[in-house]
């Protein structure tokens, strides 16, 4: 996301002396941060992670001493912090969670809001009916600095993925707390979801899968995917990955056909070796990496199926995900514990120990019905077992020997996608 006026940035970066300058130390911190995470330069000495985690800790330190005063700036250092990857997936995610919440809630209370009013208890994130202040077009990130760097394709980018999350905004405010929630164990047309809330839940839920279709149609050319998915730039790759990954969440809930399902992993997955062929891949934004563990989650499940083109097509997925998930395992440790995953899950599908010698009834990402996945295998050979703990949470697998956790909140962390029982 681009969050900082590059040329401003850069004009102030290059005048700074060691007596005076107009640049705030956390937004450079920030930034060294998060260019760390995305490019190894070939003459470091120390590790890239290791590079990573110590600008962390200084820029962690002046966030938290409150060494900053101004909104805006803690808006941008919180947004580019989030890019940090510690050598623990959990504690990867969690600081993610946490530094794009506190961003979002800096620029919700102080920057969004014109019209000062009080608020009790903590705000919602992010909720637009509290927010009285115009949506940002494309002349607000026109370039007022003489021979700055052009930056068409940046705005543009940084135009429609605000479109695309209003669209999953309102989704997700459709499953917060204290509404009628989707229930993993029964499908939209079964006869304990058929309450009017529910009908009405899933009825606006296909309604927003057709607004972000005509989004994705109405994208700017110089966003547009390339022929055969080949000749991606990062925005537009980045784009791309946003919308595959939004749709296959969707459909997931919805309990569609899985086929639209493993369409989008594979696009993915294709967008992904694109990057890697042209030496983009190790650039990619640490959000884009987890929906890269979201695509082979779901090769894994197809390679789990009991039709043998349906399972050897999966399985080869996932060979062609392994060598991307490996790429990326130097700067992020969701790449590091999934390349690991899935390559034993490679292995294992390659000695024929990964299916299940029976088919059963399924539930797919909310609703029941016949299907060929299976993963009770996965149990006979030692993996432990999956249990229905209720509509709140997703399972993953749980391979103790990897050190993977056994439950995640659906809240698109790594190892979330849904298996079915």
């Amino acid at each position: 996301m681009p969050v900082v006026d590059r040329s401003s940035f850069l004009r102030h970066y290059y005048a700074m002396s060691s007596e005076s300058t107009e640049l705030s130390l956390i937004l450079v911190q920030s930034v060294l941060l998060s260019g760390s995470t995305t490019y190894k330069h070939p003459d470091l000495v120390q590790p890239a992670t290791e590079i990573s985690r110590r600008l962390n800790v200084l820029a962690k330190a002046l966030l938290e001493n409150r060494f900053e005063q101004d909104r805006l700036i803690l808006v941008q250092s919180h947004l580019l912090v989030s890019a940090f990857a510690s050598d623990s997936c959990d504690d990867t995610v969690q600081n993610m969670w946490l530094s794009i919440g506190a961003a979002v809630r800096t620029a919700q209370v102080s920057l969004l809001l014109t019209n000062v009013v009080y608020m009790w208890g903590r705000p919602r994130a992010i909720h637009l009916e509290d927010c009285d202040v115009e949506l940002l077009s494309c002349e607000d990130l026109s370039e007022e600095e003489l021979g700055a760097l052009p930056r068409v394709e940046e705005s543009q980018f940084f135009m429609v993925i605000c479109g695309l999350c209003l669209i999953i905004g309102e989704w997700l405010d459709l499953l917060r707390p204290g509404k009628v929630r989707y229930d993993p164990k029964y499908g939209p047309g079964s006869q304990a979801a058929s309450s009017p809330d529910q009908d009405r839940k899933v009825q606006r839920t296909r309604e927003l899968v057709a607004q972000m279709s005509t989004w994705y149609q109405q994208l700017p050319a110089i966003l547009k995917s390339p022929e055969d998915c080949a000749g991606f730039s990062l925005w537009s790759a980045t784009i791309h990955i946003a919308y595959c990954a939004a749709i296959l969440r969707f459909h997931l809930l919805l309990a569609d056909e899985t086929d639209i399902v493993f369409s989008m992993a594979n696009r993915i997955t294709k967008v992904g070796q694109d990057l890697h062929h042209q030496g983009l891949l190790y650039s990619l934004w640490t959000f884009g990496i987890h929906e890269l563990d979201l695509a082979k989650g779901q090769h894994a499940r197809q390679a789990n199926s009991r039709n043998r083109e349906l399972a050897a097509a999966g399985l080869n997925k996932l060979r062609l995900g392994l060598p991307l998930m490996e790429h990326l395992s130097e700067r992020n440790s969701v790449a590091s514990q999934g390349s690991a995953f899935y390559k034993l899950l490679i292995e294992r599908g390659e000695s024929g120990q990964l299916l299940s010698p029976r088919n059963t009834e399924v539930n797919i990402g909310g609703g029941t019905q016949s299907h060929d996945l299976d993963h009770t295998g996965l149990a006979e050979h030692g993996y432990a077992s999956i249990l229905d703990q209720g509509p709140e949470l997703s399972y993953d697998l749980d391979f103790h020997g990897l050190g993977f956790s056994g439950l995640a909140h659906f809240t698109g962390q790594p190892w979330d996608w849904y298996l079915e029982q």
